[in-house]
C-alpha cells in the first residue's frame, strides 16, 4: 500500500491545506522522532474525524537510502523503523 489514511497526526494535529508533503513524525518513546509519512492529501480543512492520507515512506526505503548515499549521507547517521501497514 502506497499511502494509509489517518484520522489525525500523532499529537492530534489535523492536516491544513498546503500540508502537502508535510512530515508525519512521531515519537516512540522516549527516542528521537521518527519520519512515518508525509502528507499525501485530505479533504477539507481542519475538520474533526476526517482523515488524510500519508505517504508509506517505508516502501520507499530503498529509494530513500539511494538518494541519502548519493548526497554523501552515511546510512549509520538514520535508522528505520517497522510500520504497522494497512491492507
Amino acid at each position: 500500500m502506497r499511502s494509509a489514511p489517518a484520522s489525525h497526526g500523532c499529537n492530534g494535529d489535523i492536516i491544513m491545506h498546503g500540508d502537502g508533503g508535510a512530515p508525519l513524525a512521531c515519537q516512540f518513546g522516549n527516542s528521537r522522532y521518527k519520519l512515518t509519512g508525509l502528507v499525501a492529501w485530505g479533504i477539507g480543512c481542519g475538520q474533526q474525524d476526517v482523515p488524510a492520507v500519508y505517504t508509506n515512506v517505508p516502501l520507499f526505503r530503498k529509494w530513500i537510502d539511494e538518494k541519502l548515499r548519493l548526497w554523501g549521507v552515511a546510512a549509520t547517521s538514520y535508522s528505520h523503523i517497522k510500520v504497522l501497514t494497512i491492507n
